[in-house]
This record gives structure tokens, sequence and C-alpha cells, in this order.
């Protein structure tokens, strides 16, 4: 939502890719379309499960989570250059 270019109106935009848990991915190109130049960019990767569990005829949920988060700032290239 934060931009460095003072002529800019902030926005915030949310993208959200569900991967395959392999242990890895490869960021889409395409999640970081429309993002403006100077723009303070937030990625978080949350890797979790839920399993359920009987402890005396009653069922409860386990969640588990870990989270990484990087903020940084996206200079994109001008490919409009003349």
């Amino acid at each position: 939502g934060s931009t460095l270019d003072k002529e800019t109106t902030a926005n915030y935009i949310r993208r959200v890719d569900i991967v395959e848990d392999t242990g890895e991915t490869i960021i889409k190109k395409e999640m970081f379309d429309d993002i403006p130049h100077l723009a303070i960019v937030k990625v978080t990767v949350l890797r979790g499960n839920i399993d359920i569990v009987e402890v005396e005829d009653v069922a409860y949920k386990l969640y588990a989570s870990s989270e990484a988060s990087l903020n940084t700032i996206i200079a994109k290239e001008d490919l409009d250059v003349e």
C-alpha cells in the first residue's frame, strides 16, 4: 500500500497463490502485475496443516503453521522508453 513515489496514490493490492507443498515454489510473475514503480511490497509464505484428534470421544482440530515474511521495495523497469 505504500509507495516512495510522491505523485502516485497509495493503494493496496493483495494476491494469494495456493501451491502444492513440495518444500519449494517459484512466485509467478503475474503476482506482481499492476504493482507501481517503487512500491513497498510484503511477500509472506505460510505453511500449515490441520489434524483432527479424538480425546474421550470428543474431536478437536489441531492447527499448526509457520510463516516467513519479506518486506522489500519493487523498482520496476520502465519498458516504454523510446
